[in-house]
């Protein structure tokens, strides 16, 4: 494909998007009836390079409205993430690492 006069557009989205997201099927325990509820995950994929400030606000602000969210160097952390099973040394959450904890040091 080869697009003439190409140039930037804006996607509508916040800065630091991930490059990534989707809703992930929980069950509720039986004392919550029982119901299924959808948990939002969002993933950045990095090989070598570094999150950018804008991205690791947003990863933080993700986790801090409950969704599931961090950065994946492999197919495993990505579904780690997406299953909330990260576990956070800092905090002692799941779906987050202490490097993206919501509670944690900037």
């Amino acid at each position: 494909m080869l697009i003439k006069n190409p140039r930037p557009f804006d996607t509508g989205l916040p800065p630091g998007f991930t490059d990534t997201f989707g809703v992930t099927s929980e069950t509720i325990t039986p004392d919550m009836v029982g119901q299924v509820i959808g948990v939002a995950h969002f993933i950045e994929y990095k090989d070598k390079s570094r999150v950018t400030p804008k991205q690791l606000a947003f990863l933080r602000a993700m986790n801090r409205l409950g969704a599931r969210a961090g950065v994946a160097r492999s197919a495993a952390e990505a579904v780690a993430i997406a299953k909330g099973q990260q576990q956070c040394t800092l905090c002692g959450g799941t779906g987050h690492t202490p490097v993206y904890c919501p509670w944690g040091a900037s």
